[in-house]
């Protein structure tokens, strides 16, 4: 096994993934030292199996892709991915616990426990959640985007942070996310990402934030020694 393979085994509570350590993490951190929890496992639990009771196609994004895919950490919401069509179902079964939110984003709070689904309203984000991978989350079946949809989403993210250090957050997680899964970097998936990026661009401020996503993102692979995958359009 290499050696980022077996370290981020080891930052894993035994016989769990890394969405699991990261929920029990999460759970217990905040129960030890800020005296409540930052979220409830048995409630993640309870919204996967609804979505799941529902025929509601998820995926998990965000910390916990990131957990399950580098390295565990805690997190303070759960993020998931939903088709536009089910945005509306998804309000209804939780509407008594619904925070607010846009057409393409809703957020609920059960408890102490924040979950954020958001509408795959782009193409990309709609194949990343049909090519979404099957997991089970404490015996509960859901699904985790790829490496490469997780990158893609993060480096979404990234030109439109006003606080900096989510900016940096979302640049640390994808260097991470590539780090520990190199195999499913190709130059291929590296052009992928990047396209898909620049051709959201609509005006030359839009082209010139994107192509800065897309050099920050070639500085990274040369720093991670992968320079040979750099994005050449």
């Amino acid at each position: 096994m290499p050696v980022s393979q077996q370290y981020r085994q080891e930052m894993r509570l035994p016989g769990r993934t890394g969405i699991e350590t990261s929920l029990a993490l999460s759970q217990d951190y905040g129960r030890v030292f800020m005296g409540r929890k930052l979220m409830d496992v048995e409630t993640v639990k309870h919204v996967l199996q609804t979505l799941n009771e529902n025929n509601i196609r998820h995926a998990l994004i965000g910390g916990l892709a990131v957990a399950q895919h580098g390295i565990a950490r805690t997190t303070l919401d759960v993020d998931i991915l939903i088709l536009v069509e089910d945005a509306g179902r998804v309000r209804r079964l939780f509407s008594e616990h619904y925070l607010g939110g846009v057409p393409d984003f809703q957020s609920i709070q059960i408890a102490e426990t924040k979950v954020d689904f958001m509408a795959a309203n782009l193409r990309f984000k709609r194949q990343a959640l049909m090519d979404a991978e099957e997991t089970v989350v404490e015996g509960v079946p859901t699904r985790v985007v790829k490496p490469r949809d997780l990158a893609l989403l993060k480096l979404l993210a990234i030109p439109d942070r006003r606080d900096p250090g989510k900016r940096r957050r979302d640049e640390a997680d994808v260097t991470e996310v590539i780090q520990y899964n190199p195999d499913d970097f190709t130059p291929e998936v590296i052009a992928y990402i990047c396209r898909n990026l620049l051709n959201l661009a609509f005006t030359e401020q839009d082209l010139q934030k994107y192509r800065q996503v897309v050099n920050w993102l070639n500085e990274t692979l040369e720093l991670l020694g992968m320079g040979e995958r750099k994005f050449q359009g």
